[in-house]
């Protein structure tokens, strides 16, 4: 029995007298479940986009725009092109509509046990406005003042939410969660980096690259995910770009490229 085998079956005889799911609405064995097939089951059948924030949740604002207007309007383009493109996959959404739906509502939307991959699509804003362009995020720990306060920014929207039932700290969730992301994160890096180029090939947007960071949406979702900041609100060129449809079409044409790469890249032989 391999090492990888060996771990998962120590850990599950362990947990097994635990009863109770964790935060994100999935119980050990779903999980369990998940870990044992994600290496196999590599075609991607479910996509479910994200567009941040949403109703009371504003998200950032700059020259005259809202980021949940604008994740939204590129997460709607995204759809139809993946449709367009890709009609044997399936493509949801965590929200069509200017509505507010939580964190670990979203989170466990995309642990759905046929959800493949999940986007998250989100705009910049910091107080230096020189900054520009766009960057993918996957989760891991903060390596730059910059990428954690742009974490706290996007994390701060769980403040509106009922916790009451929402338990983030359950030891058992933990343990099953390092697990499956270990074995999600070279994917996500894999699909981050080919969103990546895209956007530098078809947009006129900087390309900031690839990064980590502690998203709370990020942080316990099992199935490869990215965070996408599709530009700078608070730097004006920037805006004026996300104001223009054309604009936005080419960076959802972009993320459709990078979505498409990567399913290419890991398609059944």
């Amino acid at each position: 029995m391999g090492k990888y085998k060996l771990l998962v079956l120590t850990i599950a005889v362990l947990l097994a007298p635990l009863t109770k799911s964790f935060s994100t609405g999935n119980s050990i064995n779903d999980v369990l479940h998940r870990l044992s097939v994600s290496k196999s089951q590599d075609n991607v059948k479910v996509i479910l986009i994200d567009p941040g924030h949403g109703g009371k949740d504003v998200g950032c604002s700059g020259h005259k725009l809202l980021e949940k207007d604008i994740a939204l309007e590129i997460a709607l383009k995204i759809g139809t092109l993946l449709n367009e493109r890709f009609p044997e996959i399936e493509v949801r959404f965590t929200r069509t509509t200017d509505i507010f739906i939580p964190l670990h509502e979203r989170v466990s939307m995309a642990n759905k046990e046929d959800v493949d991959l999940f986007i998250s699509l989100h705009c910049n804003a910091i107080r230096n406005p020189q900054a520009h362009g766009i960057e993918s995020y996957v989760m891991g720990m903060e390596t730059s003042q910059e990428n954690m306060d742009i974490a706290k920014r996007e994390n701060e929207v769980i403040l509106l939410e009922d916790l009451s039932s929402f338990d983030p700290y359950s030891d058992e969730g933990h343990i099953m969660i390092a697990m499956m992301q270990q074995n999600t994160l070279e994917k996500s890096i894999k699909l981050a980096d080919f969103t990546q180029q895209s956007i530098s090939g078809h947009t006129t947007f900087r390309d900031r690259g690839v990064k980590q960071a502690g998203f709370v949406v990020l942080r316990k979702v099992l199935v490869p995910s990215i965070l996408v900041e599709a530009g700078f609100i608070s730097n004006p060129e920037d805006a004026k770009k996300l104001k223009d449809h054309k604009e936005q079409n080419k960076i959802a044409h972009s993320i459709v490229s990078g979505i498409g790469k990567y399913v290419a890249y890991y398609a059944a032989p």
